[in-house]
Parts: C-alpha cells; sequence; structure tokens
C-alpha cells in the first residue's frame, strides 16, 4: 500500500512542481554519478550508507526520484537492512525557500522510538543535501514543525551537524541517564540535575559528561559551575583516573560569577559528576595542558576524589521555583540534534 502512495505522490509532485517558483536547480557533477541512499542495521541502531546511480537531473525531480528510492530496500542487501522510515510513515509533501528544504510527514513520524527518529532525521537530512542548492531541512509532521517533548521547535539541520569535528560521520548514537551536579542559588553547594542525553557514539562518554556541565543547567534554582564559552581542549580516562583539559576560561570563572561561586564548586562539580557517571576515581584538571594553577584559591596540582560534604541534603531548605521535571533526551554539542 506504501508503494502504491509513493509512486500517486511522485507523479502529483511531478505534475504540479511542487515547491515553488525558483526551484530548478541543476544536480552538480559528482551527483550526476550518483547519490547515497540511508538505511537501518537489523538493530536500529545504526545508518547504513548505499550507493545508488539516480536519473533524474532537475533538484525537483530528483528529490522525488530520491524519496521513492529511499523507500524501497536493495535486493542485495535485503537481510542486512531496514527501510529508514517505517512502512506506515509517508512524506505527505515537501517544499522550497532559498536554500531550505520542508519535509512534511503523517502523523504515524510521531510514533517512532526516539532512538530510530533520530536515525532517521540524520538519514534523511543526509540524503536530501546531496541536492544542489538544499543546504538545511526541516522537518513537519502534518503541517506543523516537528518539536521535542516540551515543544520546542526543533528547526532547521544541516548535514554537518550530523558529522564529527573531525569530519568523520556519525553512524550510530547511544542514550544515557546521567546526575550533572550544579551550584545552588547561593553559590555555596552542589546540587543534582538528572539529564538524559543521545549523543555520537564515537564522543566518549567523559567528553559529553563536560560538555553537558558546559550548556549549564536547566532547572530553576540551579546555577551554572563552567562558563559557557569554555573550549573542552580533551578528556580522557586511563586507569580510573579523568584527565580534564580545559582552556584558560576556566579560571577566569570568579570573575564571570562575579565572586558569587566557590572555586571549589566548579572543580567538584567536574569531579563529582565525572566519578559518579563515569565510573572513575579520580580526576585531574589542567588549564591549557598545565595543573600548575589556581581557580580562586585552589591549586589544580592534584588527584581529586569525589567530595560529598559540597552536595545540597535533602532536608536542607531547596528554594521553592526549583523544578523537578526533567528536560527531554538530546544530543550532545558535537554532532548533537538539540
Amino acid at each position: 500500500m506504501k508503494k502504491i502512495l509513493i509512486w500517486i505522490f511522485c507523479g502529483i509532485l511531478l505534475l504540479v512542481g511542487v515547491g515553488c517558483a525558483g526551484f530548478h536547480f541543476i544536480l552538480n557533477q559528482e551527483a550526476e554519478e550518483g547519490m547515497h541512499l540511508y538505511y537501518l542495521s537489523q538493530e536500529e541502531d545504526q545508518l547504513i550508507q548505499q550507493h545508488h546511480k539516480v536519473t533524474e537531473t532537475e533538484s525537483n525531480a530528483l528529490i522525488t526520484e530520491l524519496y521513492a528510492l529511499q523507500c524501497s530496500l536493495p535486493e542485495r542487501n535485503k537481510k542486512e537492512l531496514k527501510l529508514l522510515l517505517p512502512e506506515n510513515v509517508v512524506l505527505l509533501g515537501f517544499s522550497r525557500h532559498d536554500t531550505l528544504l520542508t519535509l512534511d510527514f503523517s502523523g504515524e513520524y510521531r510514533e517512532m522510538s526516539a532512538e530510530r527518529e533520530i536515525l532517521v532525521r540524520a538519514g534523511m537530512v543526509r540524503l536530501f543535501t546531496q541536492v544542489s542548492g538544499v543546504k538545511r531541512v526541516q522537518f513537519q509532521v502534518e503541517g506543523e514543525p516537528l518539536t521535542n517533548e516540551e515543544g520546542v521547535e526543533l528547526g532547521s539541520m544541516t548535514a554537518g551537524r550530523f558529522v564529527e569535528n573531525s569530519g568523520k560521520e556519525i553512524n550510530s548514537y547511544l542514550m544515557t541517564d546521567m546526575t550533572l551536579y550544579f551550584a545552588d542559588s547561593s553559590g555555596t553547594r552542589l546540587v543534582p540535575e538528572e539529564r538524559s542525553v543521545y549523543y555520537n557514539s564515537n564522543v566518549p562518554l567523559e567528553k559529553v559528561v563536560v560538555e553537558q556541565l558546559a550548556k549549564g543547567p536547566r532547572e530553576s534554582g540551579h546555577e551554572p559551575v563552567l562558563p559557557s564559552e569554555i573550549n573542552i581542549l580533551s578528556v580522557t580516562i586511563q586507569d580510573k583516573i579523568c584527565y580534564v583539559n580545559l582552556d584558560d576560561s576556566f579560571t577566569n570563572l570568579m570573575e564571570i560569577s562575579a565572586g558569587k561561586l566557590k572555586p571549589e564548586l566548579a572543580v567538584y562539580s567536574l569531579v563529582n559528576t565525572l566519578t559518579r557517571v563515569c565510573q572513575v576515581s579520580k580526576i585531574q584538571i589542567s588549564v591549557n595542558g598545565k595543573t600548575n594553577v589556581q581557580i580562586g584559591d585552589m591549586e589544580l596540582n592534584t588527584l581529586f576524589s569525589q567530595n560529598p560534604d559540597l552536595l545540597l541534603e535533602e532536608t536542607e531548605s531547596v528554594p521553592e521555583e526549583v523544578s523537578q521535571e526533567t528536560e527531554p533526551p538530546e544530543l550532545s554539542a558535537e554532532g548533537e540534534v538539540e
């Protein structure tokens, strides 16, 4: 049934020329030789790329052709692959404005698991940004912008959003629940915040943790412990010790917080979070590769262990405005879909 709908849809698009005037870009030379289609592994945890010849050269017709090809499995790999889109999810239409392509899917799109939906987005963005003139893709479901669980629109995405800074493509994602420690409203104690994060499997978990701390808290009454502009130079684990190398904005934290934040909170936010999430025993923090530096009156030239004394006890008063709701899953900054 889906195949019949696909070909009816394709015929209508070719006849009416969906996408408005100006939707007539021609493929570049590389695209003329063939394009990549995207499928799922049998476990539905990885994108598989397959090369395929195409016949259309005008962009409107090419988008239609790519979608039709994407909805069937290659004969030689039927046992190893799954369709990217579930059988009951149909592309209702598409439109284009300048370099932005908007895809409108049927309501069944919302029934996908979060893990598969992320891979679908990655595959669809990669698929259609191969068309010359299309640089960004945004998603709609029955005419409404795709949103996360909190109702925040996801917006448009580029293929680069699903590529590592090193150029290594992101083909699979993992999810983890983590407890992050931020400062309380007084800047003197650490408070926990639960977060679920989808992240690129090529990025070490320990780096994802530091990235999430740098993004800051989501709950009211919680204060950031790292500058938002901090550059994470490296995060590695060896022999149960996590080595965190940050740029010198880490030492300027006292100025940024106007002296409100106790220096040890910035240090032990990293230490308590990493030891809990990554199951390491000690943390070494360096700035531009050096440990003989200070943050406030604290020396960094030591190995730090977890410090439960800085945690706000449950029996202590908590500001009334603190929300106990958790945010929806997201991707880490590198290749993360937020």
